[in-house]
C-alpha cells in the first residue's frame, strides 16, 4: 500500500517537512537539552547509527549469480556512507584556513571614502569604508577545484600502477579465468581518499570508462568489482572520516609514490617554503597559470617526498573538474526500507528499457542512488543491464536541463503505465518512515486500532531518536541515552499516522504550515497596533471619521522561537484570509492555517536599528508581505507595514471591525491608482507621526516603555520607504514630498504615478523589477528615472513575473500545489525563497549603504555573479 502515499497523502506530507524544515536548524538545541544528562554515555557506548545489520550481506567478491547481479541493499547504504564521506572532505577543504595560505587564497582589502550622515556634527562627511570582499566565499570555494585537479593527476598515477601490480602475481591462466568471470578478483589495497573518488566519478560515466581502460590497457583494474566492503570497514560514520589501512598506505608510497592522504600533505604545506609550497600558492592567484610553460623548479630543496608530489601536479590542470555530488543521508531510520523499495524501482527502471527500447529515461533520486551503485563495479553493470535489456545503457551527465525535464515527464508516464505506481516520491524522513510503518502494516492483515497505535508510537520515538543522534553528530557532543525516554518534539506526526490508517485522507484544512526559515543573525518580534490619526478625516470611508489605519511591526528581539514564552503569530487572521481567498480564488481555509517565523508581542530588543516602511500594492494587504518583512528584520531593521483601509481588500481590525474595499466602478484605472497615491502618502505621514510623537502608540510597541513612561523610541528621525507594485510609487512620493524624514526609497515592479513623475526625488532610489518590466515598456519609468537625480539603480530578476515580489510564490511553494489562473499568469518560474533573498540582499544592499553607511559594493557590481538571475535594467 505504500506505493499509493503521494496520492493520498501529499499535501500532508508537504506540511510535515515544512514544520521539519523549521523546528530542525533552528531548534537542534532542544532536541539535546530534552534529554537526561545523567544519562549520557560515552561514545563508544552510544547505538550505531547506521545498523551493522544493515551491511551485514557485504561480502569482498562479487555474486557469481545471474538474479544476484543487481546491487545490495547493503552496497547501496555503503554507497550512501562514502557520499557523505566526499561531501565532509570538501566541506572540511573549503573551510580549512590552513588550505586558504596554500593555495594563496586571501582576503582583497579595499577602503573607499564614502559621504555619510555625521549625527554628532549633523552634517555629511567623507567617512573611510572598509569594503567587503564579496570574492571571498567564492574563491575560498575554489580550493576544491584545486584539489579536485591534483587528485585527477593522482589518480591516473595509482590506476596505472595497480593495473602493473595486478599483472605481476597473476598467470595466463588466472587471466582468462576473471575475463569469464568465473573467478572474480578484489582490490588488494584501498586507493587514498582523493583518488578514490576521482575513481568514483569516472565509472559514473560508464562510456567513458569504458572507452578510457581499452585506450591505456587498464582492463586489470578497471574490471574489479568495487570494493564495497573494505571501503565500509575504513568509514567512521560518526564524523565520516575515512582512514586507510596501514598495508594501503605503504602501497600507495613505496609502489606508486603517492602520499596517502592529500588533504593532510597539502595542510602542512602551508607551513614551508619551498618549492610546493610555492607552486601550490599560485593556484590562488588570478591569471595566472600553475606552471608557465618552460618554467625551471627548483628542486634541490625538495625532499624525495615533495619532488614526487611536485611531479605529480605537473600532470593536473586544477580548477576544470566540476562538483558532482549526490547526497542522501545513511543515518536515517528507516534507510533500510528506502534502499529496498529503491532497488525494487531500479528493477522496474531497467525493465522499461527494454520494454520500450530507445526512449530517454530519466531516474529519480532514490532508482539514481541504486544506479550509480550499479556503475561502480563496471563489469558487472555492462553485463548486468546487456542481460537485462540487451542493450549498454550509459549514464549521461551532460545532458541539459530541458532535455531531462522532458524524458522525466514521459518517464513518469510510462512507470505508472506500466507498474501503477507514483514514479516521483517524497524521500523526507517523515514520508519514508510513514511507508515503512504502512509496509508492517500492510502485512498484518488483523491489525487492531491498539496496534496502529503502537506502531504509531514506535514510528513518532525512531524517527526523534535518530534525529537527536544525527544532531549530536554533526554538534561534536556526547548524546544523552534516555532508552526512548525523550521528550518528542514532533506530536503532530502521530496525527498524521493515524490520519492516514483511519481516514485515508489528502487535505491539509486546518494543519498549520510555516513560513520559510529565517536566514538572518536576529531572532524576530512583531506586533499589531492600531492608529487613529484624529487630524485627518478618512477620504474614501463611506461615513465621516477620522483614518483608522493598521499596522504590523518586524523587528530583532531576544526572544526566539522554540523559547517557552514565544508564540508564532498567525500570518493572517480568519476573515482577513477569507477575503483574499475570495478575491484571488485560492481554495479556502489554506491561508488562515500559516504561522510566521516571529513571536508575537516579544520585546523590541533594538529600537537604534534603523525603521523601514513598507506599503503593499493597490488592493492588497500588508500581511501578504509578512515572509519577506521577518526575513528583512532578521537582518538588523525595525519593519513596519502599513495598510490602506477602503483601499484593500480588507482591513481587519482587534476589535473585530472591518474596512472593506469600496470597489472603483470607472474606467480610469490609471487616473485611480494616481488619486490613491497621495491618500497613501499622507497614511505613511500618519504613522511615521504618531510613532514619533504619540507616546500612546509608542507604549504599545512592546520592550520600548516602563511603568515610569517611555525611556526608549525608534530612530524615526530618518527612515527608508519602499513598496510593491503602487506601493512603488507610493515610495517614490513620499521621498519626493518629506526628503528629510524619508530619506531612500525603493520600488518592487510598480509603475509611477503622482507628482513625483515630473518632480522627481533627491534621495537614492532603486527599482527592482519582473524580467519584462523596463523603461521602454513602461513610460512612467522612462519619465520619471532622469529625474531620479540622486544614487538610482534598476535590476530586472529573471523568472519573476509581478506578483512574485510578495509572498504569493512563498506560498504557492509551501503549498505545493498550482495556483489560480489569474493568478499564476502573474507569477514567474523562480523559487518563492529565492525571489525573497533577491528582495532582501538588494533592498539591503542599498538601504545599509543609506542609513548604516555600510557598503557591501553590490550596487556597483561587485557581486552581482552571485545573483545570476539578476541584470541590470534599461
Amino acid at each position: 500500500m505504500s506505493h499509493v502515499v503521494p496520492f493520498h497523502l501529499k499535501d500532508l506530507h508537504s506540511a510535515s517537512k515544512v514544520e521539519v524544515s523549521g523546528l530542525v536548524p533552528r531548534r537542534s538545541s532542544v532536541y539535546l537539552n530534552n534529554l537526561n544528562p545523567k544519562n549520557a554515555k560515552p561514545t563508544a557506548e552510544e547505538p550505531k547509527i547506521p545498523s551493522p545489520k544493515l551491511f551485514a550481506s557485504l561480502t569482498h567478491t562479487a555474486p557469481t549469480a545471474p538474479e544476484s547481479d543487481l546491487p545490495t541493499v547493503s552496497e547501496c547504504a555503503v554507497h550512501l556512507e562514502l557520499l557523505e564521506v566526499f561531501y565532509k572532505l570538501r566541506l572540511d577543504i573549503i573551510k580549512s584556513k590552513k588550505l586558504d595560505v596554500t593555495f594563496g587564497v586571501t582576503i582583497d582589502k579595499k577602503t573607499v571614502y564614502r559621504k555619510t550622515y555625521d549625527y554628532t556634527k549633523r552634517k555629511y562627511v567623507n567617512k573611510p569604508v572598509q569594503l567587503k570582499d564579496t570574492t571571498w566565499p567564492t574563491r575560498r570555494r575554489q580550493k576544491w577545484s584545486y584539489f579536485l585537479g591534483i587528485a585527477v593527476g593522482r589518480f591516473k598515477i595509482w590506476m596505472k600502477r595497480m593495473n602493473e601490480f595486478l599483472k605481476a602475481p597473476n598467470t595466463p591462466e588466472d587471466w582468462a579465468a576473471f575475463m569469464t568471470g568465473t573467478n572474480w578478483l578484489r582490490l588488494p589495497f584501498l586507493p587514498p581518499l582523493d583518488v578514490l573518488m576521482v575513481w568514483h566519478a569516472f565509472l559514473l560515466n560508464p562510456h567513458d570508462y569504458d572507452k578510457a581502460w581499452r585506450r591505456y590497457d587498464l582492463a586489470r583494474v578497471c574490471h574489479l568489482p568495487f570494493p564495497w566492503k573494505a571501503v565500509h570497514d575504513v568509514i567512521n560514520s560518526r564524523d565520516w572520516t575515512y582512514t586507510l589501512p596501514r598495508e594501503a598506505k605503504d602501497w600507495a608510497k613505496t609502489h606508486a609514490t603517492l602520499e596517502p592522504d592529500l588533504f593532510r600533505y597539502l595542510c602542512k604545506a602551508s607551513k614551508t617554503t619551498n618549492s610546493v609550497s610555492t607552486t601550490l600558492a599560485r593556484y590562488g592567484q588570478r591569471n595566472v597559470h600553475i606552471l608557465p610553460p618552460g618554467e625551471l623548479l627548483n628542486m634541490q630543496d625538495l625532499t624525495v617526498r615533495d619532488s614526487a608530489f611536485l611531479a605529480t601536479i605537473q600532470q593536473t590542470e586544477a580548477g576544470k573538474h566540476a562538483d558532482k555530488a549526490l547526497i542522501d543521508n545513511v543515518q536515517r531510520p528507516t534507510v533500510e526500507g528506502t534502499l529496498r523499495r529503491a532497488v525494487d524501482r531500479y528493477e522496474k527502471f531497467l525493465r522499461l528499457f527494454h520494454l520500450y527500447p530507445g526512449k530517454m529515461l530519466v531516474p529519480t533520486l532514490d532508482i539514481d542512488i541504486v544506479w550509480h551503485t550499479h556503475q561502480c563495479s563496471a563489469r558487472r553493470y555492462a553485463e548486468s543491464v546487456k542481460r537485462r535489456t540487451g542493450v549498454f545503457i550509459n549514464h549521461d551527465d551532460r545532458l541539459g536541463r530541458p532535455v531531462l525535464d522532458g524524458g522525466m515527464e514521459e518517464t513518469k508516464t510510462l512507470f505508472f503505465v506500466r507498474f501503477g505506481e507514483e514514479y516521483q516520491r517524497c524521500l523526507c524522513w517523515d514520508c519514508e518512515a510513514i511507508a515503512s510503518i504502512i509496509e508492517e502494516a500492510d502485512e498484518d492483515v488483523g491489525l487492531e486500532e491498539g496496534d496502529v497505535s503502537a506502531l504509531v508510537e514506535k514510528l513518532r520515538k525512531d524517527v526523534e531518536y535518530y534525529r537527536c543522534v544525527e544532531i549530536a553528530r554533526r554538534q561534536g557532543t556526547v548524546l544523552a541515552l534516555l532508552a526512548y525516554g525523550l521528550i518528542f518534539l514532533f506530536v503532530s506526526m502521530n496525527l498524521f499516522v493515524l490520519l492516514y490508517f483511519w481516514t485515508v485522507a489528502a487535505a491539509t484544512v486546518g494543519a498549520n504550515l510555516v513560513l520559510p526559515a529565517l536566514t538572518g543573525p536576529h531572532a524576530v518580534g512583531t506586533t499589531v497596533i492600531e492608529i487613529v490619526d484624529h487630524s485627518r478625516q478618512d477620504p474614501q470611508a463611506p461615513t465621516p471619521q477620522p483614518r483608522d489605519l493598521m499596522i504590523s511591526l518586524f523587528y530583532p528581539t531576544v526572544t526566539s522561537p522554540g523559547a517557552h514564552n514565544c508564540t508564532l503569530a498567525p500570518q493572517i487572521p480568519p476573515i482577513t484570509a477569507a477575503a483574499y481567498e475570495d478575491a484571488y480564488n485560492i481554495p479556502r481555509n489554506l491561508l488562515p492555517n500559516i504561522l510566521t517565523r516571529s513571536c508575537l508581542d516579544a520585546p523590541l530588543a533594538l529600537p537604534d536599528l534603523p525603521v523601514l516602511f513598507f506599503t503593499p500594492g493597490y488592493t492588497g494587504s500588508r500581511l501578504l508581505s509578512t515572509a519577506l518583512l521577518q526575513e528583512i528584520a532578521s537582518y538588523g531593521w525595525n519593519v513596519v507595514s502599513i495598510d490602506h483601509p477602503f483601499e484593500a481588500v480588507v482591513v481587519e481590525y482587534p476589535d473585530g471591525r472591518v474596512a472593506r474595499q469600496i470597489p472603483y466602478t470607472g474606467n480610469d484605472t490609471f487616473g485611480e491608482a494616481a488619486r490613491n497615491v497621495p491618500i497613501r502618502v499622507a497614511d505613511l505621514t500618519s504613522v511615521l507621526n504618531a510613532l514619533t510623537y504619540n507616546e500612546t502608540i509608542i507604549c504599545q510597541i512592546p520592550g520600548l516603555c516602563q511603568r515610569e513612561g517611555c525611556g526608549r523610541r525608534l530612530r524615526t528621525d530618518r527612515v527608508g520607504v519602499f513598496g510593491h507594485s503602487l506601493g512603488g510609487a507610493t515610495a517614490l512620493q513620499a521621498t519626493a514630498d518629506d526628503p528629510r524624514r524619508f530619506v531612500v526609497g525603493a520600488n518592487l515592479d510598480g509603475s509611477f504615478f503622482g507628482p513625483a513623475v515630473q518632480t522627481g526625488t533627491d534621495v537614492p532610489f532603486l527599482i527592482l523589477a519582473s524580467e519584462i518590466h523596463n523603461r521602454s515598456m513602461d513610460a512612467t519609468w522612462a519619465e520619471t528615472w532622469p529625474r531620479l537625480r540622486g544614487l538610482r539603480r534598476q535590476y530586472n530578476v529573471a523568472g519573476a513575473l509581478h506578483l512574485d515580489f510578495f509572498d504569493l510564490p512563498v506560498l504557492r511553494d509551501m503549498w505545493g500545489s498550482e495556483l489560480p489562473p489569474d493568478l499564476d499568469e502573474n507569477v514567474g518560474t523562480i523559487a518563492g525563497v529565492r525571489i525573497m533573498g533577491i528582495m532582501r540582499t538588494f533592498l539591503g544592499s542599498l538601504f545599509s549603504r543609506v542609513m548604516k553607511g555600510e557598503d557591501d559594493g553590490l550596487l556597483d557590481g561587485i557581486g552581482l555573479e552571485e545573483w545570476p538571475e539578476v541584470s541590470i535594467g534599461e
